[in-house]
């Protein structure tokens, strides 16, 4: 029963957050492919559709160090809610790069466990960008 509320509490919270921040939610999965030195390995990917084709995105961590924290922050689940993040930085030279990450995390007990994963190639940005501007529609924002 303490469980049922628990999972029902996190489940506000997170609407709540995405409400206030304008954030676009994402469902973020992990796929085993191998094991090495009897530790799985992992992939990560948004499932998204596309035009009406199915598409994965391809999500890896920023350093090797990240896949305990990600095994610790995905635990039993195979998937996790992940939310998408911009962000700008400006150059010492006053260009402006922009990038796009996705924020993968758990709500327990009130403490929001998470990392950013950001696209393994240029064609997972492109489609993480089309999936954008579709979650975007599709919330009314433009």
């Amino acid at each position: 029963m303490a469980e049922k509320q628990s999972k029902e509490m996190q489940a506000e919270v997170k609407e709540n957050v995405a409400a206030e921040t304008n954030e676009l939610l994402v469902k973020v999965t992990r796929e085993c492919f191998g094991e090495k030195d009897g530790v799985k390995l992992y992939s990560y990917h948004i499932h998204a559709l596309i035009r009406g084709q199915q598409k994965d995105i391809s999500l890896v961590p920023k350093d090797n160090g990240a896949y305990d924290l990600l095994n610790i922050i995905y635990g039993d689940l195979d998937t996790v809610d992940g939310a998408i993040v911009f962000s700008e930085f400006k150059t010492e030279d006053g260009g402006v790069i922009k990038s796009i990450l996705v924020e993968v995390f758990v709500i327990d007990d009130g403490i929001k466990y998470s990392y950013q994963l950001k696209t393994q190639r240029d064609s997972d940005k492109a489609s993480l960008q089309i999936l954008v501007q579709i979650l975007k529609l599709k919330q009314g924002n433009k």
